[in-house]
């Protein structure tokens, strides 16, 4: 199975100050994020889950699972330490009839067929089924940045989990099936049985489980949420710290997919240019544009030094010569009064999850796979948040014009 291992943007999560600097004079705002160990997502998934419910045996939550994956990539060390945590009732049996807890559930392959659920008892349980993807990357065998994919299975009205998996490749519907009837065989929570009735959420999900829905006696219903596997995708996000992503461009209020397409294909064409190579980020040049809050802005192309690659526009000379003023600063403060939106080229994996699945959605035009740009804005303070729509446009401008200007004036000296 590939190793998940994944970067993580600065401050957390949040596209910090780093992402605004490109090299030379700017490098000091911080550098590029990139350059850190990759993290391990299956430990940290299988961390998360074993805090999550290691804080409720202690509390002698009765509930006991929050969530835990099933997974047969369980680090060992989880595994040993949550077998050998008694029950709350102190039972120590395999199976505890107090909280349901089935220990024989974790950390084993499991097989489930069809017949061998059939002749399991039926309860008169409403179960959620769903594949979710999660803000987590992990690198696949070929080193190509990959979301990471978890298949679902809880009770509703505030029930257990019954069952997660985070497989190797993203799942099929069938995967997804599979992993129900393996929630019957060997559920984390209470004995082997089937459902009433299966919720999902996607008809190709449905469709996969009507083929055999008839020979298990569960009903199936198709809904347009699951509010119990979206608690278990979001306690999963928080304990992993991936909920404080930047919200998608199309998140922010006005901004249209329109915009954004234009501003990604304004984007593909900059870094095609590559205007870098004739410019560094000690020449800053004017621009004069209605779009522009002061009427004119001051624009700086990053990635003559070969570190970041991307355009700052400060909303005026002032911003930018407070920064140069902080060059020595090494406490975090050079971005305090500045003002400022840029974008930044890079990995797939650094951008916003909600970008990443309206690009798809969308078909957004990129340049190359170090070449995916997240737009910001910084305000006084260092707060980083998404570009407005005339922000965008102005963005979208400069990148259309620079580069033109720059060929003309100075690489041909004209």
């Amino acid at each position: 199975m590939p190793e998940r291992r994944v970067n993580r943007p600065a401050s957390g999560g949040k596209l910090g100050a780093g992402k605004l600097a490109g090299a030379g004079k700017l490098a000091g705002v911080g550098g590029r994020a990139r350059e850190g160990p990759l993290r391990d997502v299956t430990a940290e998934i299988n961390e998360a889950m074993l805090s999550a419910l290691m804080q409720k045996v202690v509390e002698g939550d009765p509930g006991v699972l929050a969530f835990f994956s099933a997974n047969p990539d369980l680090v060992a060390s989880g595994l040993e330490l949550l077998r050998s945590q008694p029950c709350v009732c102190r039972s120590g049996k395999a199976f505890c009839e107090c909280c349901g807890r089935n220990m024989t559930s974790l950390g084993e392959e499991v097989s489930a067929e069809v017949g061998q659920v059939a002749a399991l008892p039926r309860s008169a349980e409403v179960w959620e089924l769903a594949t979710r993807e999660l803000e987590a990357w992990f690198q696949d065998e070929n080193g190509v940045p990959t979301r990471a994919h978890m298949i679902v299975c809880v009770q509703e009205q505030g029930g257990p989990l019954l069952r997660a998996e985070v497989p190797s490749d993203t799942p099929t519907m069938a995967d997804c099936a599979h992993s129900l009837l393996k929630s019957c065989v060997r559920p984390m929570v209470g004995h082997p049985r089937r459902p009433a009735l299966v919720r999902v959420d996607e008809a190709a999900l449905l469709a996969e489980l009507i083929a055999v829905s008839d020979r298990l006696a569960i009903e199936l219903e198709l809904v347009s949420s699951l509010p119990n596997v979206e608690d278990v995708v979001d306690e999963m996000e928080e304990a992993m710290g991936e909920d404080d992503a930047p919200p998608g461009l199309l998140r922010t209020p006005g901004v249209t997919a329109a915009a954004v397409h234009r501003a990604f294909g304004a984007a593909a064409d900059f870094h095609r240019g590559a205007p870098w190579r004739w410019i560094g980020d000690d020449l800053p040049i004017e621009i004069r544009s209605a779009l522009a809050p002061e009427g004119s802005c001051v624009a700086v192309v990053m990635g003559n030094g070969g570190i970041n690659y991307g355009l700052v526009l400060f909303d005026t000379l002032e911003d930018l010569g407070a920064l140069y003023a902080r060059a020595d600063s090494d406490d975090g403060s050079r971005l305090e009064s500045a003002r400022a939106l840029n974008v930044n080229f890079d990995a797939v994996d650094y951008l916003p999850p909600d970008d990443h699945h309206d690009l798809v959605v969308h078909k957004w035009p990129v340049a190359g796979k170090e070449a995916y740009p997240v737009f910001m804005r910084v305000e006084p303070g260092s707060v980083f948040r998404r570009p407005l729509c005339g922000e965008l446009e102005l963005l979208e401008a400069a990148m259309r014009a620079l580069p033109a200007f720059i060929e003309r004036h100075l690489r041909r000296g004209g």
